[in-house]
């Protein structure tokens, strides 16, 4: 932490796995994730896992960008300056899933941000969040925009006291699928 730049910038084209970081106080970002560019065709696109991890209080918390599954589990990403956490898996040909569980935190984000979510997920494939806490952000606590009509699932969070939507879900098809929500607040 407490880095003038970025704290943690991984590009590969291979699969990342972060488990217990800890990337806070960046004049910049807290953590950036890459691999979803693969130069050579026999190249084949991996998934980002991040387990147990906290990027608070920088520029922005985390932002990943991948072409395949992406699974975020117990991570926090609050007090950023323009945005939480954003995840970013639209850009594939193949419809891969976005997991957002287990007690996250993605609050009080935003606050030097025009139009930016404590939590942004664009997607090609389904996304199911759960456990989520996107309060108290200067904009939505959450924004989705779906790619494919493949279905958002939100399960078991909370998102008040936000300055704009709590939950907004878009489609560039103008087909988000099945969008199911349940003991949301």
């Amino acid at each position: 932490g407490d880095n003038v730049g970025t704290g943690l910038d991984v590009d590969s084209v291979g699969a990342i796995t972060l488990s217990s970081v800890t990337a806070s106080g960046n004049a910049s970002y807290g953590a950036i994730m890459s691999n979803h560019l693969t130069p050579l065709p026999t190249q084949v696109p991996q998934a980002i896992t991040v387990i147990k991890s906290s990027f608070d209080n920088n520029d922005y918390g985390l932002v990943v960008f991948s072409q395949r599954k992406i699974t975020l589990t117990s991570v926090n990403a609050s007090g950023n300056k323009v945005m939480g956490m954003q995840v970013d898996n639209s850009l594939s040909t193949v419809s891969s899933p976005v997991v957002i569980n287990g007690a996250s935190q993605v609050n009080f984000n935003g606050v030097n941000a025009i139009d930016a979510p404590g939590l942004g997920v664009y997607s090609l494939g389904p996304l199911t969040i759960s456990g989520v806490s996107a309060s108290w952000n200067f904009n939505s606590g959450i924004r989705v925009l779906t790619i494919a009509s493949t279905g958002v699932t939100i399960t078991n969070s909370q998102v008040d006291n936000n300055r704009s939507y709590g939950i907004y879900i878009g489609s560039s098809t103008f087909k988000a699928g099945l969008v199911t929500l349940s003991g949301v607040r």
